[in-house]
């Protein structure tokens, strides 16, 4: 798979890993790193099996990176540099997302050395890459044909302290860059698309810049399309095939801040800034082609920039635009690659132009070898940005509940698609498929996109501790000309005692910034929502902070709220919710940067009763901060960025609609104005800076070991244990009076701790079931016998 890689005064007015153990991996070190081969071509390159789970950490190796704490649980290769240097250079790639076990974001650097030194700077470097391909074209300013490098690989997500979240497999292959499968129609000569030694012919205009001359929004020529001086995005460069030669940057970290850290509109060009980069008139009109692709190499890291690519086909008397990059997070890594662009009526123009426009707000966008290439004939892709997910990252097994899916596509080739098939399944970690359905499409037209089309049955999820992935995967009857984009995964856990929207966290934040009026305080009100498949006691919950140390003798309140969108507005008002619980922290100052806090919630109308999520109701577990002045610190909250649940709320939404469910789906909640309404977060429509693609860390911790009185088993059910006392073994005996089927029986401890859960898989009336205890302490426990018509608990006694 190819991974191209947002109460009171605002009111008024963890991670479970699993016990087993892994081998350290033998390339943990740099010295130690395994050798890959440069094959001829990608279809031959043979892959290298990767692992970065039980890696020591990376951070004691004082070898020089582009990250603090993401590199930590690293492993290493080792390649030579192909010699002679191959005319079209070669690429290393990385693979991952297919398997369970994978790692869901990849992070890479390339050294020339293992030296230990400051010196030692990576040549290249990705913190959080939605990449997973650097192209090397052996240029003086990277590498040397011949000589040897070393690949620092990791996972791009857990940050300190716990730095092991998300490290997993992945699989790592080196190959030569063929020639383009096209023969370009414009831009293979030197000085039409490749910028050698400036512009040749291009045109840069400056746009806008907000309280400067529009004219200082520049375009500039860098002779290796490096953009290295702004104060906030240094240390990366442009990895196009030509860059040699030079490439057109747009830096809109250096134009706002000159370079210098807090300059914030000290540049020439204060953010926000708008430029446009034009091509000179290309005749296209004596080739006879299906289609036409404008194709370029960028170099990009985005903040909050928005980048167009237009055409027009009377020499610039009127535009077409079309947005790209728009599925690139907020605060992504440096990213190097190719995109391709359709001109739909091109076909046999004389008076083309292409144009590239950036309205900027950090930081940086770097163009090079641009090219009009015939269209492609089969192109299906799945959009990587409108995929449903399921509705949880993390869920106990008694909150699971089945979710709704959707994905569109899109028929980006030039011929018309047959027999297109969009196939949806969801496999646990121990190999069970538990969902496998097919929308058919039928036939799609070239440009055709196929959107908001809900799969016939909904997403089942059983009671199963497991991680589960779920796989979107696009067919037709022609091969497809990229692969690569027609399968798209995510991934959920069941099991432990957290409700969450995300795995880990990826970045801090602060909501308020992004609304900020000059001299009003820093408050806000920042969580996230969730849908209570059955009844739970609430024990805490825990959020996560990135600056402890700034907010110490500061108080922050913490909230669990039921809320009912009775108007369907989709903003939680005072009259639709009531205070379940509360609970107030008061930061100490010696937290430790990015910790994760446990507040345990008091109940708002009986302090002496435990706080309680009723079935089939909607919560919002929410962190408020009021800041009294300007002067008060601003707090950040950690947040995630690795799931967009925009498509999983519309999915919800048009089952709604379709009478298919009366659930919700709300994420993330956000609260920054004192008239107490909590919008959910499709804030990013007006800020452009939030969205559903940013959860925060904010979960719901609850007792696994509760038992409701409104479903206990009844007492027809037979359920006994002999013996009992026991000392080696225990026999379950049930005796049902009707078939039940995803029964578990569940042995905690005397803290209330799982020690021995199972899942029978068979449908159960009258069964014996045998669990081994010789390997417990002795002492008092609980058998949990759970059935879907409720639970019984019964004493257990174990002897030595």
């Amino acid at each position: 798979m190819k991974v191209t890689l947002r109460f009171s005064g605002l009111f008024f007015g963890l991670f479970v890993w699993s016990t087993m153990a892994w081998a350290q991996p033998a390339n943990d070190k740099c010295v130690d790193a395994i050798d890959i081969l440069v094959y001829d071509n990608r279809d031959e390159a043979v892959r290298t099996d990767g692992d970065t789970r039980n890696t020591t950490d990376g951070n004691l190796d004082n070898i020089p990176a582009c990250s603090v704490n993401f590199k930590r649980d690293d492993v290493w290769y080792r390649v030579v540099a192909p010699d002679p240097a191959p005319e079209h250079g070669w690429s290393i790639e990385f693979e991952f997302g297919l398997e369970p076990t994978d790692i869901r974001l990849v992070g890479f650097a390339l050294y020339a050395s293992c030296d230990a030194t400051p010196a030692n700077q990576p040549l290249y470097c990705t913190v959080t890459s939605m990449d997973n391909l650097l192209s090397i074209s052996q240029c003086p300013q990277t590498v040397v044909a011949g000589e040897t490098y070393y690949i620092r690989v990791w996972s791009a997500e857990g940050l300190d302290p716990d730095w092991q979240v998300g490290w997993g497999t992945f699989r790592i292959f080196s190959y030569l860059n063929g020639e383009s499968s096209a023969e370009a129609l414009w831009g293979n000569e030197p000085g039409q698309g490749d910028f050698d030694g400036g512009l040749n012919g291009w045109t840069a205009v400056g746009l806008a810049c907000s309280g400067g001359d529009a004219a200082n929004a520049t375009w500039v020529w860098d002779p290796i399309g490096s953009a290295l001086s702004g104060a906030y995005a240094t240390g990366q460069v442009n990895l196009s095939p030509t860059y040699c030669n030079g490439a057109m940057v747009f830096n809109s970290d250096f134009l706002d801040n000159g370079g210098i850290a807090g300059n914030f509109g000290g540049g020439t060009c204060p953010a926000n800034q708008s430029a446009e980069l034009i091509s000179p008139i290309i005749d296209i009109s004596e080739f006879d082609v299906a289609g036409v692709v404008v194709q370029f190499h960028q170099s990009i890291r985005e903040f909050n920039s928005r980048h167009f690519v237009g055409f027009s086909l009377n020499g610039g008397e009127t535009w077409q635009e079309v947005e790209i990059n728009t599925d690139i997070p907020v605060n992504s890594g440096h990213l190097n690659e190719t995109i391709r662009v359709a001109l739909p009526g091109a076909v046999g123009a004389s008076q083309l132009q292409v144009k590239f426009r950036i309205d900027g707000n950090y930081y940086y966008w770097v163009i090079d070898d641009v090219k009009i290439v015939p269209r492609e004939c089969t192109n299906t892709r799945v959009q990587r940005n409108f995929f449903a997910v399921a509705p949880f990252a993390l869920v106990p097994t008694h909150m699971v509940h089945d979710y709704p899916i959707l994905a569109d596509i899109l028929n980006a080739g030039a011929c018309e698609q047959t027999n297109v098939i969009l196939n949806h399944t969801v496999q646990s970690s121990t190999g069970n498929v538990i969902y496998d359905e097919d929308n058919f499409y039928g036939t799609l037209i070239s440009d055709q996109l196929a959107e908001n089309d809900l799969f016939d049955a909904f997403v089942e999820v059983p009671k199963i501790p497991a991680t589960y992935t779920g796989t979107y995967t696009l067919t037709q009857d022609m091969e497809d000309f990229d692969p690569s984009d027609n399968t798209l995964s995510y991934t959920f856990r069941v099991g432990g005692n957290e409700l969450a929207l995300e795995e880990a966290f990826t970045r801090s934040i602060t909501p308020a910034a992004s609304n900020y009026n000059a001299g009003a305080p820093m408050s806000y009100a920042y969580g996230n929502f969730f849908w209570a498949a059955a009844e739970a006691k609430v024990n805490a919950i825990n959020w996560g902070v990135n600056n402890p140390d700034d907010m110490a003798g500061i108080a922050v309140n913490v909230h669990l709220l039921q809320w009912t969108d009775t108007n369907g507005d989709g903003t939680s008002s005072f009259n639709e919710r009531r205070f379940v619980g509360t609970a107030e922290y008061t930061f100490v100052g010696n937290e430790g940067d990015n910790v994760t806090i446990r507040s345990v919630l008091d109940n708002i109308d009986d302090p002496e009763a435990p706080v309680m999520m009723e079935a089939g109701k909607g919560y919002i577990a929410i962190v408020e901060y009021q800041a009294f002045s300007a002067a008060d610190p601003q707090l950040f909250l950690l947040a995630s960025e690795a799931r967009n649940y925009s498509p999983t709320n519309f999915a919800f939404d048009t089952a709604r609609a379709e009478g298919l469910t009366d659930q919700v789906f709300f994420a993330s909640v956000l609260g920054l104005s004192p008239d107490g309404n909590l919008g959910q977060i499709d804030y990013g429509a007006q800020t452009g800076t939030f969205g559903f693609n940013i959860v925060p860390l904010v979960r719901i911790e609850v007792d696994t070991t509760f038992i409701s009185t409104k479903d206990v088993l009844a007492a027809e059910n037979g359920i006994s244990v002999y013996p009992n006392p026991a000392t080696d073994n225990i026999q379950v005996k049930l005796d049902f009076a009707k078939s039940y089927s995803n029964v578990t029986l569940r042995l905690l401890d005397q803290l209330g701790r799982v020690v021995n859960q199972r899942t029978l898989s068979q449908s159960v009336n009258q069964h014996t079931e045998i669990i081994r205890v010789s390997e417990l302490a002795a002492g008092n426990y609980m058998l949990q016998v759970l059935t879907p018509g409720g639970q019984r608990t019964i004493p257990v006694v174990i002897v030595k």
